[in-house]
């Protein structure tokens, strides 16, 4: 049993990286997701873990998550990932860590990451405390854990932005953990890719020769095109400047 849940895992993970580098509207995209997300489930099924799959209600739609109980008394780790993220790779990059060390996990697709951008068509957003605060009134209201014994965020990737933002507005927060130090997601990006910030000074006339530009950014482009909802290339300053806490 042991070796088949961690084939099902090993799937769910090779057909995750299969769909990472695809263009966003080919349909092998969406089914290598399907896959990914179908061999995890089958694999949570073996585990000798606590493990349930919910859809947290948000606003319209929901969250996709897995909650993973130890004891209802333990401390909880919510975890979220960021820019390219599905919440079954949270499983891989942290979950199983923090199951091992004692803690309850909850894990979940916030708007523009896993189901919620390739099912509902839920686009980033920047006030992520808002999702957070949906999965800690679920916690709450439908589950034994007791949220006032201790809750840790654990933010990956954009998810440092996340998870920042989260904790200056939602006080059940007791730690808060960045990974990576996401404080001014534009000014992030634009550090590490000098080339997109000609965008800002140039919105209307800059046009770029995707095909010459190397794998790295013709990525960053593609998928930021796609998580934060723009038609043009013009509109990602715009909309990006808001994932920042600076004066918060």
């Amino acid at each position: 049993m042991v070796l088949q849940k961690e084939a099902f895992l090993r799937a769910s993970n090779y057909y995750r990286t299969a769909e990472f580098f695809l263009k966003n509207d080919e349909p092998i995209r969406l089914e290598c997701y399907k896959k990914s997300v179908e061999a995890f489930r089958q694999a949570i099924q073996l585990m000798s873990e606590n493990c349930a799959q919910i859809d947290i209600p948000f606003e319209d739609g929901y969250l996709s998550s897995y909650l993973f109980t130890v004891d209802k008394d333990a401390p909880t780790l919510i975890f979220i990932g960021g820019y390219d993220s599905t919440v079954e790779e949270l499983y891989f990059a942290g979950g199983a860590a923090a199951l091992k060390r004692g803690f309850n996990v909850l894990i979940f697709d916030g708007p523009g990451q896993g189901e919620a951008l390739r099912i509902q068509k839920t686009v980033a957003r920047f006030d992520f405390e808002k999702p957070v605060s949906a999965a800690l009134d679920y916690l709450e209201d439908h589950t034994e854990i007791d949220t006032n014994k201790f809750v840790a965020l654990l933010g990956m990737s954009l998810g440092g932005y996340y998870a920042a933002r989260a904790a200056a507005f939602e006080k059940r927060i007791d730690a808060c953990i960045l990974f990576d130090v996401f404080t001014d997601a534009w000014e992030s990006i634009t550090q590490k890719n000098p080339i997109i910030k000609k965008v800002e000074s140039n919105s209307a006339a800059i046009k770029f020769d995707v095909s010459k530009l190397d794998a790295n950014t013709r990525w960053l482009i593609q998928n930021g095109l796609w998580v934060f909802g723009c038609k043009e290339l013009s509109d990602m300053p715009d909309k990006i400047k808001k994932f920042t806490v600076k004066g918060i």
